[in-house]
């Protein structure tokens, strides 16, 4: 099963790069309101979920420009992202991550870090992983026991299979629709 529903050899690789690419440096941009509009165009354009209609209420426009001063000032992605993997747990991470940017939570920043290979360990788990669950009947709440249905997948069927939760959630995620077929 891991190997036919697996998206990556192990140990896994990267998803490939955005077939879309943003074509400027987003430094170029010296106010917010600029770097703003330019992020909610290319939201609109890549059909970014809950981009807002108007860059003015667009939170994820906001966020995104918000976030992007805050991994600058850090020194860049690099030096950002080396800051947060010299916490010690993947817990510490999770939590630094989600402290120091807008809109992440524990869906995003498992996902980033799972991508970046900060963490392996844990589960991006969204409404579709819970729609899974549902599916076979157990009903949970996102809010409420993301942590606990997090470490009981991970002990229960990625352990079990040999490999890891990152790995898991991949093959969750990519394998929804086949999922709620079988």
């Amino acid at each position: 099963w891991v190997e036919r529903c697996s998206p990556w050899p192990a140990p896994f690789s990267p998803q490939s790069p955005p077939k879309i690419a943003l074509r400027c440096s987003l430094s170029k941009f010296r106010n917010d309101t600029a770097l703003r509009k330019h992020l909610h165009r290319v939201f609109v354009s890549l059909g970014v979920r809950y981009a807002g209609r108007d860059w003015k209420v667009d939170k994820k426009a906001a966020a995104g420009a918000k976030n992007f001063r805050i991994i600058m000032k850090a020194g860049g992605p690099k030096a950002f992202f080396t800051e947060i993997a010299k916490y010690k747990t993947e817990l510490e991470r999770i939590e630094r991550l989600r402290e120091s940017l807008q809109l992440y939570g524990n869906k995003g920043s498992r996902d980033t870090l799972i991508e970046l290979r900060l963490a392996e360990n844990c589960m991006a788990l969204d409404v579709r992983i819970f729609g899974v669950l549902e599916g076979v009947g157990v009903k949970v709440s996102p809010d409420d026991i993301f942590r606990y249905v997090e470490e009981e997948l991970i002990r229960k069927v990625a352990k079990p299979l040999g490999i890891t939760g990152g790995q898991l959630d991949r093959i969750l995620f990519k394998n929804y629709n086949e999922l709620l077929q079988d």
